[in-house]
């Protein structure tokens, strides 16, 4: 038996594995992306219409509008600060010491839940880091409604960490550091 005919069933092994791997490429990405057939090419992913549509004169605009947005594209969580849709802007406020003086250039993490994905139904924890300005403040772009831990460390002052409910657009959490104990 020579050499080339004992791979020959190898060879064919490894075609009859690739001609399966091609077969499930074409099959699982349609379901792994939550792609279906009873979703419209206009951008509609079934939500309710607008109702200041047809309030409003100007119908056509708002119909390019309608075309022009990606129904399942995902949008930039920076941009997005519309508590209708479920995301808040926050401002964090940090004072310091015995007299309120505002701490600038402290360290500001904020972290919470994101949406649980389509395909492993698994949460994922998002986390944002700032630095504070030389006011104390820190402006977070966007975080969604509900549950938000901000912690704060800072250099000579005790660290900071606590949740927050978040309800409302434009929040404002003031966060006061305090020293930290003297060990002896």
């Amino acid at each position: 038996m020579s050499n080339a005919s004992a791979f020959r069933p190898i060879s064919a092994c490894f075609a009859a594995i690739a001609a399966c791997l091609a077969a499930i490429l074409l099959v699982v990405p349609p379901i792994a992306w939550g792609q279906s057939s009873d979703q419209s090419s206009s951008g509609q992913s079934g939500a309710p219409a607008n109702k200041d549509k047809s309030a409003s004169g100007d119908k056509s605009a708002q119909d390019d509008k309608d075309k022009d947005a990606p129904s399942d594209a995902k949008i930039d969580r920076d941009t997005k600060s519309d508590p209708g849709e479920g995301y808040a802007r926050l401002r964090v406020l940090i004072t310091a010491g015995d007299n309120n003086k505002p701490l600038g250039n402290a360290s500001v993490y904020v972290r919470y839940d994101e949406a649980p994905s389509k395909v492993l139904h698994k949460v994922h924890r998002a986390e944002l880091n700032f630095k504070s300005n030389q006011d104390g403040s820190v402006k977070v772009p966007s975080v969604p409604m509900g549950k938000v831990l901000i912690q704060v460390i800072a250099p000579g002052w005790h660290t900071f960490g606590e949740w927050y409910d978040i309800a409302k657009d434009g929040q404002v959490v003031e966060i006061h550091l305090e020293k930290p104990p003297r060990w002896y």
